[in-house]
């Protein structure tokens, strides 16, 4: 034992509470900062459009997520602190109480945890009481050492993930020369999401856990979402009302098509195409609802001429096809056919390629730049994506861990939207 029987009374494990107080401080600081540019970044995104206007949304929002993750480590911080100071003061009680506990058996405990007799006692019965107290204290010193070095280790593990908050001052350009192209930036990735990805993407999950979708499917319709959307809830110019419900800055400033000759607009997490512009999935208002808009693409819709338009239930339960990412890439259809069929038939496919599935079901707006040759992820890779994302989902669990009524107070909500899903 390193320390001597006064230095180790003289700890005081409670200063780490202090310790540890302060470093909750710190992390209230950093979490207030996070918010506050968050606010900024909203504020200066509001008429924002162009690749400029991007880059500077971009600049911001890279250090905001500088100050969250600082902000998550010095929180793990506090915690291995609290820990820390919880563990070495049972550790602390352990060896007192052991000491107590000799000493009341009529031995000395010197400075240097030696054993004297002072009981004047020498028989069997004392060998054995010395043999025994003395095994107890060396567990007790033990113990704290090792108390001690895990805290340290704890401590230092915590203080090595909390990483200096840099980043360059956002280059906001000339506004005169912003263009107005839209330009889909964030990552596909759960670690890189956004809070409005992570979102976007809960309730896809949350809505087919609900409706008692595979995880295939679940897995399917965010692969779908990655690809139309990157997972934003995106608005289109041409789609009155959505971009009041769309996501704060890439849902508004990318507003979907930008050409005003484009007569195919889509909007929401899938780009959906709505009733009034030859669409098959509801009002506006409908598709710009995450919960709506993957409740129809996992049940399908009823479009006002009284046709089914199919959703993932309907095209592969009902027609009995598996999803396969391994099977025939044949089956997909030339990138600009219009709502692609397939005719289940003798000799038909009973097993897809996701990709393929979602191309029938709703033709993807980027899936025919998906091929693995251009700026974009490959079919493959985007399903790999989706998959890595539903792990994450099925850690996450948010609704359904905080809120054991998840699917039950969504009941009504989401029956109304299925009645109207159904062809009479």
């Amino acid at each position: 034992m390193k320390l001597t029987r006064a230095q180790l009374e003289a700890v005081d494990p409670s200063a780490l509470h202090g310790l540890a107080t302060q470093v909750g401080n710190v992390h209230e600081e950093l979490t207030q900062h996070a918010k506050t540019h968050e606010q900024i970044w909203h504020d200066l995104d509001d008429g924002w459009r162009g690749s400029a206007a991007d880059s500077a949304s971009d600049s911001l929002d890279n250090h905001m997520r500088r100050l969250r993750a600082n902000a998550e480590g010095v929180e793990q911080l506090q915690t291995s602190v609290t820990s820390a100071a919880a563990d070495l003061s049972t550790a602390k009680a352990k060896v007192l109480s052991t000491v107590a506990q000799l000493e009341a058996n009529g031995f000395k405990v010197g400075n240097d945890w030696s054993i004297q007799d002072v009981s004047g006692a020498n028989d069997t019965a004392w060998s054995e009481s010395l043999q025994n107290n003395s095994v107890a204290l060396r567990g007790a010193l033990d113990g704290y050492e090792y108390a001690e070095k895990l805290a340290g280790q704890k401590i230092e593990a915590a203080y090595k993930n909390i990483q200096p908050v840099a980043a360059p001052a956002p280059g906001y350009g000339n506004p005169d020369n912003w263009d107005t192209k839209c330009h889909i930036t964030g990552g596909l990735t759960w670690g890189d999401f956004t809070e409005e990805q992570k979102r976007n993407a809960r309730d896809i999950y949350a809505v087919g856990r609900c409706l008692g979708m595979k995880k295939e499917e679940i897995q399917l319709a965010l692969m779908t979402a990655l690809l139309e959307s990157h997972m934003y809830n995106i608005g289109d110019k041409t789609i009155a009302g959505s971009e009041e419900k769309a996501d704060g800055r890439n849902g508004k400033k990318c507003m979907g098509h930008t050409e005003d000759s484009d007569k195919e607009s889509g909007a929401g997490i899938f780009q959906q195409h709505p009733f009034d512009k030859n669409g098959y999935w509801g009002t506006a208002d409908e598709i710009m609802d995450p919960v709506q808009a993957a409740t129809m693409f996992y049940k399908g819709r009823c479009t006002p001429s009284g046709v089914l338009a199919d959703g993932i239930w309907t095209y592969t339960r009902d027609r009995g096809i598996a999803i396969d990412p391994s099977a025939e890439s044949q089956y997909l259809y030339e990138p600009k056919e219009r709502n692609p069929t397939i005719k289940i038939a003798d000799g038909s496919p009973k097993s897809l390629p996701p990709w393929a599935i979602a191309q029938a079901i709703q033709r993807p707006a980027m899936l025919e730049l998906h091929n693995g040759g251009g700026p974009y992820p490959s079919y493959e890779a985007n399903w790999d994506n989706a998959k890595a994302l539903y792990g994450k989902l099925e850690e996450d669990q948010a609704p359904f861990v905080n809120n054991s009524d998840y699917c039950s107070v969504r009941a009504a909500r989401v029956n109304n939207i299925l009645r109207q899903n159904t062809c009479v």
